[in-house]
């Protein structure tokens, strides 16, 4: 394919809040991999991205005379890849009112991502595309969407040798060099499990599969696991989780229940941490919409928690059903936390403050420092820009 992969942004964008606040759609965790390293996968090539304003500088949009620009928020599996190649210049692949793809020249491209789509010939996508829709369906399709991914990175790979000293009921495990299993169970008949290289599984866990376990995350001992869960890389996990996705580099390491929950990156959840995933009377579950700015039904009876990229709890935090946590939250204390809780809040169920930007850049950036790693000039800057973007949410709710 001789076409520059571009993605780009539709309304998606803020109904995936508040992932999307620190990254594009595309940098989103969903089955193994996110939908940027996916898609390059299966197309082979190196993807641009036009995202927000305040990721620009992180992501720098780059077009050239011709350019396939893709929807960050559809996924290429369900034939959606193979209907891409035979498009022609201005030519648009279209699924119920949504443009998936669209080819383009510079000029066209740029004016495109502007909102000012030049004439197009549209053709209807024949099938249902995978697609991120809302934040609270991520967990919600992550079987389907990881068993599609175990398909595609498994394929022609090898496995290491399984140790014999952990029991699996089931043959579906693959395991990258590097890992690390100590005796533990693992049910794989409800679906298989992937090992990432470098992770580690401590003695005494009891794991369901589907689940992923990114490279150099660990499952403590005596973790309860349940499918379908994706671990990004670098995640310290324990106690009891159920149907969760986790991104990179964040603990939820001690005993506690998080389910149907989606967590961002830098997150760090203290130890007895619960978080109710369905209600006492059973009814569907009210979720904060940053697209509505107001809660919003979902039909679902099971929803946990949403939490935002370098936000902390304490010790024995309780989380509401359906409960919204922004970018850089700080909670602690006794009793049930708000159910939306806006980014840069700090304080309990009594009182939110206002979480100073200087006080969370130099939070963001002591966690690094405990893994070795430094919070560069542009990734502060978007956690500025992120509290500027997010004033609206804390007053809404509040927090002064």
């Amino acid at each position: 394919m001789k076409m520059h992969p571009v993605f780009f942004e539709d309304d998606t964008r803020i109904h995936l809040r508040p992932f999307t606040f620190t990254r594009p759609v595309a940098e989103i965790w969903l089955g193994m991999t996110t939908n940027r390293l996916r898609w390059e996968r299966i197309l082979g090539k190196t993807f641009s991205v036009f995202a927000e304003n305040h990721l620009q500088k992180k992501y720098p949009p780059e077009f050239t005379d011709d350019n396939l620009l893709i929807n960050s928020a559809v996924l290429p599996y369900h034939g959606v890849a193979e209907r891409l190649a035979c498009l022609e210049k201005r030519e648009a692949l279209v699924w119920d009112g949504k443009i998936i793809a669209v080819r383009l020249n510079g000029n066209d491209a740029g004016q495109f991502v502007l909102g000012k789509a030049p004439p197009l010939r549209t053709f209807p996508f024949e099938g249902t595309p995978l697609l991120m829709r809302h934040a609270w369906e991520l967990y919600s399709m992550n079987r389907d969407v990881f068993l599609l991914d175990y398909a595609l990175f498994t394929k022609n790979a090898y496995s290491a040798s399984f140790p014999s000293h952990v029991t699996c009921i089931g043959q579906q495990i693959f395991i990258e060099e590097g890992a690390k299993l100590a005796p533990c169970i693992i049910n794989t008949e409800t679906g298989p499990v992937y090992i990432a290289r470098h992770a580690a599984i401590m003695e005494g866990a009891l794991i369901r599969g589907p689940l992923y376990l990114g490279e150099q995350s660990v499952i403590k001992m005596g973790t309860r696991i349940y499918g379908a869960s994706t671990f990004g890389p670098g995640c310290k996990i324990g106690g009891e989780v159920n149907n969760c996705i986790v991104f990179g580099n964040s603990n939820k390491a001690h005993d506690g229940f998080i389910g149907n929950a989606v967590i961002g990156e830098w997150v760090n959840m203290g130890a007895n941490t619960n978080c109710s995933n369905l209600k006492n009377n059973y009814a569907p579950v009210r979720v904060w919409s940053y697209a509505k700015e107001d809660f919003s039904e979902t039909g679902l009876r099971f929803c946990g928690l949403m939490m935002g990229d370098y936000s902390k709890c304490g010790i024995s935090s309780m989380f509401n059903t359906g409960t919204v946590a922004g970018v850089s939250v700080n909670v602690f204390g006794a009793g049930f936390l708000p159910k939306f809780i806006p980014s840069f809040s700090w304080g309990g169920p009594s009182e939110m403050k206002v979480f100073q930007p200087e006080k969370a850049v130099e939070t963001a950036r002591r966690m690094m420092e405990r893994r070795n790693m430094t919070m560069d000039a542009v990734d502060e800057q978007i956690l500025l820009d992120v509290y500027n973007l997010t004033g609206k949410y804390r007053q809404k709710a509040g927090v002064l």
